[in-house]
């Protein structure tokens, strides 16, 4: 396997006979300029094989286009699929998901958090671990999923009401001995 070797803004620059500034503005559109110099910079940038760096893009923005997601077990089946369809969501709008699983551990939970803070990114959502009583807080954006901690925004479904619909349905497929078959009832 051959090192991957990074092409850098300079290496375009030089390829295409401009300025490192000039290829900036072609890369993010913030000055015009003329239809040849950015014909030549977007042909630099195809043959090098250039990619920006989001490193230093989130330096320039101080966005790093990463969400934080907090989740309390990888192993409840329901968590896997909340995580893949939040990174596919995430995705479609230019983000990366930054994955943590806090082992439904508040002290794991609290470490987890400053971590993914630490690492900048630009947002956390999190179901928050059994026994977090406490207000979470961030110096960042902060939405709770599934599990209410402190009366923070929480998206939550309505359970008692997706029970009705549910038992509206077996009963209507003429079912009347309905068992439920659930896990622990822990709410925090």
């Amino acid at each position: 396997m051959t090192p991957r070797t990074t092409v850098t803004l300079t290496q375009v620059a030089r390829h295409a006979g401009v300025s490192t500034a000039t290829v900036s503005f072609v890369i993010n559109g913030t000055k015009p300029v003329s239809p040849a110099v950015e014909r030549r910079v977007r042909d630099a940038i195809a043959t090098l094989g250039y990619h920006p760096s989001h490193a230093a893009q989130s330096l320039r923005t101080g966005r790093s286009a990463t969400i934080g997601l907090l989740i309390p077990d990888l192993t409840n089946p329901f968590f896997p699929k909340l995580a893949q369809d939040i990174e596919r969501e995430a995705r479609m709008r230019g983000y990366a998901v930054l994955l943590a699983d806090s082992h439904d551990d508040p002290q794991l939970q609290r470490e987890a958090l400053i971590n993914m803070t630490r690492r900048g990114v630009d947002a956390l959502l999190i179901v928050p671990a059994v026994g977090t009583g406490e207000a979470l807080t961030s110096p960042i954006p902060l939405v709770l999923i599934d599990r209410d901690a402190g009366g923070q925004p929480t998206v939550q479904s309505d359970k008692a009401q997706g029970g009705q619909l549910a038992a509206a349905h077996v009963m209507a497929l003429g079912h009347r001995r309905i068992v439920i078959l659930a896990g622990p009832d822990r709410q925090g």
